[in-house]
């Protein structure tokens, strides 16, 4: 059975992000399963690694810092952190196929009844995300702009592959995925105040790992929004969903 899993709010700024980003790429299946671990401990490293690049005097400074964070070897860094993003991208597609049932269940634990019209089955779901990410791709190229995939491309046994090994984390990236469309449509509204990293490419994500890692109250947010969607996992029929990671605040690490 998955374990409960805390995010720390108490330590290092950029724990709190880590520590969400590690459990979205390798839910674990059990006590037993530290997969996570290794993937905090990654992200961490790269935290510091990237922070120090940007401010040559921040190690002269003191600072909150967790030594283990300094261990992981620099040499296993680059392929975890791709890996890692590539586990992102199934997990946010998966919550994009998902999220009309999740609505669905809120719907009904709100108490209104179910809606008797014929469902979207799962693989036409998963085929109108697929063919809307492609579509997004020829608009950006038109537009001659470039934006890193959102979602897995190739719809090879996606069902399996990544839709089946991301449902233990559903409610976390439903949560991150609604963040994101959150700021897409600020930034919309509101380009004026966006970064101006972010007007490079209006198609792109406006929430990413460096914010996650920077921002314990945007984590906070999200991980609050996955403790509610946490509470309609046992609603959904298709897919039934038995097992999944609880998450809960922490002021420990």
């Amino acid at each position: 059975m998955p374990p409960t899993i805390t995010i720390p709010t108490n330590g290092p700024a950029y724990l709190p992000g880590a520590r969400l980003l590690a459990i979205l790429a390798y839910p674990p299946a059990s006590d037993a399963d530290q997969k996570w671990r290794r993937a905090e401990l990654a992200i961490c490293r790269a935290a510091l690694l990237v922070t120090q690049e940007l401010d040559p005097d921040w190690a002269k400074r003191e600072q909150t810092i967790i030594p283990e964070h300094l261990l992981y070897p620099a040499t296993d860094l680059t392929k975890q952190l791709d890996k890692i993003a590539t586990l992102h991208r199934h997990r946010l597609g998966t919550a994009q196929v998902a999220m009309p049932m999740l609505k669905q269940a809120l719907r009904v634990a709100q108490g209104a009844p179910a809606e008797n019209r014929r469902n979207a089955t799962l693989d036409s779901r998963i085929q109108h995300v697929l063919e809307g990410e492609e579509a997004r791709k020829e608009w950006l190229s038109e537009q001659q702009l470039t934006a890193e995939g959102r979602f897995p491309e190739d719809d090879h046994n996606f069902e399996n592959r990544v839709f089946r090994l991301s449902l233990p984390v559903l409610h976390l990236a439903a949560a991150l995925a609604v963040a994101i469309d959150r700021s897409q449509k600020e930034f919309r509204r509101n380009p004026a105040q966006a970064p101006a990293s972010a007007k490079a490419d209006i198609g792109g994500l406006q929430i990413h790992t460096g914010h996650l890692l920077t921002e314990p109250e945007l984590v906070r947010w999200i991980i609050n929004a996955a403790i509610e969607y946490e509470g309609l996992l046992p609603l959904l029929k298709k897919p039934a969903i038995k097992d999944f990671v609880r998450l809960r605040m922490s002021e420990t690490a």
